[in-house]
């Protein structure tokens, strides 16, 4: 059987988390994540291992935390991606010895030197899944609509946002020309896998990316053991589920300023934020256990999705799968995901016509059913965990393949 290494920073804090534990479930190979840090107990998952260099920047952490920096001491002074000692890690590691592929997922997150991916691909076969921008910009894991990482310019305006958070030294410029090199000397040695068609483009037109480098959109799963359709909608008054996150991506306040101009009554399921409105019939600061989402997908009938910057689209995919309808901007991946006849599109940033597709949608309550009933079927057909699976397996076994006649 394959054996393959996931490598990713954490096993559980969000989309990119999810979807390389549920990798792990893969039937048709053998798997193991390894992450920078793990909150979670699972017989797959272990941490990178320690190096003495750790203990010295977790004091200089520390050091810069007291001083106000607000900020790690190696993402101050850009050395995210270096001084972590990832290969020696590795090399030290029996489940890195014995594995077929190394699977990278997110990169950035102080734990990994991007120096480490030339020498692993002269070594192993190395897959790589994109779940942001980060590994074709100066060090954004968004640019928006900044198209610098096209022209080779390493900066954008976004440089408050995490991985960067204002770098006391900025070595964006830097990062983009290493990056570009990096690639073109392992690029056939190394498969970008984008989550969708959107960042597949992107890849495809940046500065740093090499003709040679192979890339194969393989869209994520929905595991439809966890989350389907129990087919419960039959009260009277729409219900609304909006995940409020304070996240400049998620673009939260295009649906907050849009609330009291709602014409038609509705009630209001909210996670993350508080709002002060009297729709509001259910709150949680959070919710992280699956089950229990499936159970609050299946309570409502409608989703506002306002994100701008998503490239798949994992919370709407879950939801979907649930029967629910989908309002989602047309940024970047969504409309993928989201299809016109399944759920209800809007123009990105636009509050008027947010506001029109939430009064269409409660006003025309068994059409948005309707849609939601064939979503569920979509999201089946199209995006199940097998088939994501599967996909991965394929890939694996051709690389395997073409390695074995070099």
């Amino acid at each position: 059987m394959i054996k393959v290494l996931h490598i990713n920073s954490y096993s559980q804090a969000g989309g990119a988390e999810q979807v390389a534990m549920d990798l792990l479930k893969n039937p048709f190979v053998s798997s193991t994540l390894m992450v920078k840090g793990n909150g979670l107990v699972h017989a797959q998952v272990i941490e990178f291992p320690r190096h003495w260099l750790d203990k010295v920047f977790k004091k200089l952490d520390a050091w810069c935390w007291r001083l106000g920096f607000r900020n790690d001491f190696k993402k101050l002074f850009s050395l995210s991606e270096q001084l972590n000692g990832t290969y020696h890690k590795l090399q030290s590691s029996a489940a890195y010895q014995e594995a077929d592929i190394i699977h990278l997922h997110n990169l950035h997150g102080n734990y990994f030197d991007l120096g480490a991916l030339e020498k692993i691909a002269r070594e192993k076969i190395v897959v790589w899944t994109l779940h942001d921008m980060w590994a074709v910009t100066g060090g954004e894991f968004y640019t928006y609509n900044n198209l610098n990482y096209q022209k080779g310019i390493g900066k954008t305006p976004v440089d408050y946002l995490y991985p960067l958070r204002r770098p006391f030294v900025d070595c964006r410029q830097r990062d983009m020309n290493w990056k570009r090199k990096i690639y073109a000397r392992i690029a056939g040695r190394l498969t970008m896998v984008p989550v969708s068609e959107w960042l597949h483009h992107v890849v495809k037109s940046a500065y740093v990316f090499h003709p040679n480098l192979q890339v194969q959109t393989i869209f994520n799963g929905v595991d439809t053991t966890v989350f389907y359709n129990k087919s419960l909608r039959t009260w009277n008054t729409p219900r609304v589920l909006f995940f409020n996150a304070s996240g400049e991506s998620k673009a939260s306040p295009l649906f907050t300023n849009i609330i009291k101009k709602i014409t038609w009554p509705f009630q209001l399921y909210l996670v993350g934020n508080p709002i002060d409105h009297p729709a509001v019939c259910y709150h949680t600061p959070f919710i992280s256990n699956r089950s229990e989402l499936n159970c609050l997908y299946n309570k409502v009938d409608i989703l506002v999705f306002p994100s701008k910057a998503e490239t798949f689209g994992l919370v709407p995919l879950e939801a979907m799968a649930c029967g629910v309808c989908v309002i989602a901007s047309d940024s970047t991946a969504l409309p993928e995901v989201v299809k016109p006849e399944l759920g209800y599109i809007f123009t990105s940033g636009e509050e008027e016509h947010l506001l029109f597709r939430v009064n269409s949608s409660l006003h025309q309550l068994e059409e948005s059913r309707r849609r939601g009933a064939l979503a569920a079927q979509w999201a089946i057909h199209s995006f199940s965990l097998d088939k994501c699976h599967k996909a991965y397996f394929a890939l694996y076994q051709q690389l395997l393949a073409a390695k074995s006649k070099v």
